[in-house]
């Protein structure tokens, strides 16, 4: 085979051309043309003309950000690149699919004939609106052996219009695709990155395929406007191409370009992102991408090659600059390279496939196996003026400081989760104690209200006794003295339920009626403030709904309130003790206060009073009670827990949301 290249200015010089290389003679001809000129009209009449000098040639373009013909870098011309095969057949396929990029891929794909080996496919799509990833994806659901090659379609930067087209028709919302097959023909293709990540890891948090809406919970476009700054922001999507995100899937690294930016603040890229993905910023590091510059023309050398065609990012063309013909210095003798600068590069082989950006891809063919020892031409070695050594050396900079500082959060994070593992463990030690200082409390609280009903059966029972022994007990007698002990007996049943319920695990939330559980604390406490000459009232200001929470985590709360309200108290030598539990609810929280009249908390000691460990108490306090209520307050219900100095007293208030099973 044999490629030449034409820069095409009108109808004659491309009449003169096709003559002079005797195109006209040929059977299998694959035109590839590759322009800067966005205009629907010029192409549809360039195909024409192209058409009536070769009907017998099969033709695939797009519009470009740039085109390459050998060593020249082009930017608003138009490309022409004629490839002669000797017994490789060309055929060409358009397809306009509304429905979404992947059924764009399958329509595609279902055109290839079955019946052939296909050896590469050429693929071009709209650069606007197609999503190169879902593309890909589609045409390799119905083919996924053949190589691919080609890319997204161009506008100089634009982001307005973009057009591909064939033979057979143009489009700016479709794809177009040249196969080749024949027995003699070899494929090869390579890609080179050199793009590499800078600042910290960010998280995409909310995306629909290629559009992103938030990265680390912020606005996408704000993403770029705080790291990058708000010019860059104000130019994407042009300016996003340089500052690509950078994914690594499958061990390999890989950039997403933006190619739009919505009004709503999010970003399309050119290829998917997925919600949860970890994603970098990108910069080219010019020296790093001039590096692989050797490793692409080592590629080439051995391989059997006859001509070259690129399909490079229009990244690399805007960072190079100067020193973009050093890396597309590939030409060879007797080799043709050409191709143009794409917004995203299609790359499917063996051990790799997908839509690349930021990346140089080839396209190697060849239909004799012969490796040849070219020697390249004009390939010294790049020298770098000073403003390209002092950008390498600030990246170099930036580069090792990024990996330091992340290597710096890493540890500090390391440390973060052991700190956390030594607390909980910690908190889990406190709720312990807590636990069994408040069943030391229970277990008096028991006794206390024990005492009464045995003595009372103890009694009854010592009555009976006495009046059997008398020979007096009548049978009305016994029957009511009984009945009176089963009432007693009933009364320590239900005690024991009550504390028996108070201690039960709560390891799922449940339906939880406040009313119901302080109604089912004053059981348990209320004869124990009796005894002590307090009284205690509740007030339910609202009606209260029911709430999904763990109900014996809030009566552990509030019980340890009202014996520290009882404490206060007793200490305060109050004459007539008070303690008023009142209840509102609003839409959002549920609000319990606890009221004591016992003098309230002292100024100096008020900001301590839910540190682990601090008590006034000098002989039985643990100090743990307040802190572990603010732990299971914050922590465990998702409340607050909070206190004030009354005239007299302390209110104490804790704060629930107001929730549903539903909602949780």
């Amino acid at each position: 085979m044999k490629t030449v290249n034409l820069t095409y200015t009108d109808n004659v010089q491309l009449g003169t051309f096709i003559h002079a290389h005797g195109l006209a003679r040929q059977e299998h001809i694959l035109i590839q043309v590759f322009t800067g000129i966005i205009d629907e009209q010029f192409i549809a009449a360039l195909i024409e003309n192209l058409l009536s000098h070769l009907p017998q040639s099969r033709i695939i373009g797009a519009t470009s950000d740039g085109i390459i013909d050998n060593n020249r870098i082009l930017q608003l011309d138009t490309l022409i690149s004629f490839s002669v095969f000797n017994t490789t057949v060309p055929e060409t396929y358009i397809s306009e699919d509304p429905a979404d990029s992947y059924s764009l891929g399958q329509s595609l794909a279902r055109q290839f004939p079955s019946e052939k080996e296909i050896k590469a496919a050429i693929c071009l799509t709209d650069g606007l609106h197609t999503n190169g990833e879902e593309f890909l994806n589609g045409l390799s659901s119905i083919n996924g052996k053949v190589i691919i090659a080609g890319g997204l379609a161009g506008d100089n930067g634009q982001f307005k219009q973009t057009y591909v087209f064939c033979d057979k028709g143009i489009t700016s919302c479709g794809a177009v695709s040249a196969i080749l097959w024949g027995d003699d023909l070899i494929v090869s293709n390579y890609n080179s990155f050199g793009w590499q990540k800078i600042g910290k890891t960010l998280t995409i948090t909310k995306c629909d395929k290629n559009r992103v809406y938030t990265i680390d919970g912020m606005n996408a476009t704000e993403v770029y406007a705080k790291y990058l700054g708000d010019e860059i922001r104000d130019k994407l999507p042009s300016t996003g191409v340089e500052f690509p995100l950078i994914i690594q899937r499958d061990g390999i690294d890989t950039a997403r370009a933006v190619v739009k930016k919505h009004s709503d603040g999010s970003l399309s890229f050119a290829g998917n992102l997925k919600e949860g993905e970890k994603v970098h910023f990108g910069y080219g590091n010019t020296e790093h991408i001039l590096y692989h510059r050797e490793q692409v023309l080592n590629k080439t050398q051995m391989l059997p090659t006859e001509s070259i065609f690129i399909y490079s990012c229009m990244a690399r063309r805007r960072l190079l600059g100067e020193h973009l013909r050093s890396e597309l210095n590939l030409s060879l003798d007797a080799v043709n390279v050409n191709g143009f600068f794409t917004y995203g590069e299609f790359f499917h082989s063996c051990n790799q496939r997908g839509l690349l950006n930021q990346s140089l891809t080839l396209l190697i063919l060849s239909e004799s196996p012969e490796i040849r020892a070219y020697t390249p031409k004009g390939t010294p070695p790049v020298e770098y003026n000073d403003s390209v050594q002092t950008v390498n050396a600030l990246s170099h900079l930036i580069a090792q400081t990024t990996e330091e500082l992340m290597e710096l959060n890493r540890r500090q994070k390391s440390i973060l989760r052991q700190e956390v593992a030594k607390n909980r463990e910690k908190d889990q030690l406190l709720l312990h104690q807590s636990k069994l200082a408040q069943m030391g409390e229970m277990i008096n609280m028991i006794a206390h209200q024990w005492r009464q009903p045995l003595n009372t059966i103890s009694s009854v029972s010592s009555s009976l006794l006495l009046k059997s022994q008398l020979n007096i007990l009548d049978r009305e007698t016994l029957e009511s003295k009984l009945k009176d002990i089963n009432t007693y007996i009933e009364h320590l049943s239900t005690t024991i339920n009550d504390f028996r319920e108070f201690f039960r695990p709560n390891r799922e939330k449940e339906i939880t009626d406040i009313v119901e559980v302080i109604s089912s604390l004053k059981s348990i406490i209320g004869d124990q403030l009796n005894s002590d000459n307090i009284s205690l009232e509740i007030i339910i200001e609202h009606p209260v709904k029911p709430i999904f929470s763990y109900p014996n985590e809030i009566k552990q709360v509030i019980l340890n309130l009202i014996k520290n309200a009882k404490d206060a108290i007793n200490s305060h030598c109050t004459a007539k003790g008070k303690i008023t539990i009142r209840v509102n609810a609003s839409e959002e929280h549920i609000s319990i206060s606890i009221t004591d009249n016992g003098g309230g908390i002292p100024a100096e000691i008020r900001e301590k009073i839910f540190e682990p460990y601090f008590t006034t108490k000098e002989k039985d306090g643990t100090g743990i009670g307040l802190y572990m209520s603010n732990v299971i307050v914050k922590q465990h219900l998702n409340g607050s827990l909070a206190f004030y100095n009354t005239q007299d007293g302390t209110t104490f208030v804790i704060k629930l949301p107001v929730a549903t099973e539903t909602t949780q």
